[in-house]
């Protein structure tokens, strides 16, 4: 049934846009869990021959934090706050 959309829809938006390729990798999505390796995994290799190389990382999205070394004081900017309430208990 998907298949019955994705021509339509190449001519009218063109074979490279968005939605078309959105549709088609959930067309080889659904093949490779319905287990038709042979049909899902050309239509994958065919997606990722499209697929541009993802770019660095933006500067917005911040570093993962490094595993803190044991034995080494905590951040204070992620010290947990205490409760006003709390009283010291």
């Amino acid at each position: 049934m998907l298949g019955e959309v994705i021509e339509p829809a190449a001519l009218a938006l063109g074979s490279e846009s968005k939605q078309v390729l959105g549709l088609r990798r959930r067309r080889a999505a659904i093949r490779l869990l319905g287990g038709d390796y042979r049909a899902a995994l050309p239509e994958f290799a065919a997606l990722a021959a499209r697929t541009p190389a993802s770019p660095d990382p933006p500067a917005s999205r911040p570093a993962p934090a490094a595993p803190r070394q044991p034995g080494a004081a905590p951040n204070p900017a992620r010290a947990p706050t205490r409760w006003p309430h709390s009283r010291g208990c």
